[in-house]
């Protein structure tokens, strides 16, 4: 919504988009950490069985406890790694989902400036994060 601004100060608006994209940018990265994480982790557990053995299939959902209550040895193994890959596949799908939202809203605000302004806020952030880090 556009407003009248007695106080406008396009430098200070341009360097607004400069840290939401600097914070964009940081976010989608560990999504995108999280996501090979995950494909990884998925990846190494290929060898178990594509769905849960129908002798424990009544327990896909349960709780650890409820699986540790119900039970033992090997059978107890393999539900806790079945679901342990049911968490993991829920995990990367949620997080490509979160992660295609923040890309929606990290190209929204690079699409907010022109170049050449937006070059200038990203570079006087960068400017103001070395000053920082350098304890100025």
């Amino acid at each position: 919504m556009a407003r009248d601004r007695l106080f406008a100060n396009p430098e200070a608006e341009d360097d607004v988009v400069a840290d939401g994209l600097a914070a964009r940018e940081s976010e989608l990265d560990s999504y995108e950490l999280n996501i090979a994480n995950y494909e990884r982790q998925l990846e190494s557990m290929k060898d178990l069985p594509a769905e849960w053995p129908s002798e424990i299939a009544g327990l896909k959902g349960a709780r650890s406890d409820q699986l540790v209550e119900r039970l033992s040895g090997d059978a107890l193994t393999l539900a806790t790694k079945l679901a342990h890959r049911d968490y993991l596949k829920m995990l990367l799908e949620t997080s490509r989902i979160e992660c295609a939202k923040s890309q929606a809203a990290y190209d929204a605000l690079r699409a907010h400036l022109p170049f050449e302004r937006l070059a200038a806020a990203v570079a006087r952030k960068k400017d103001r994060d070395a000053k920082k880090a350098a304890g100025q």
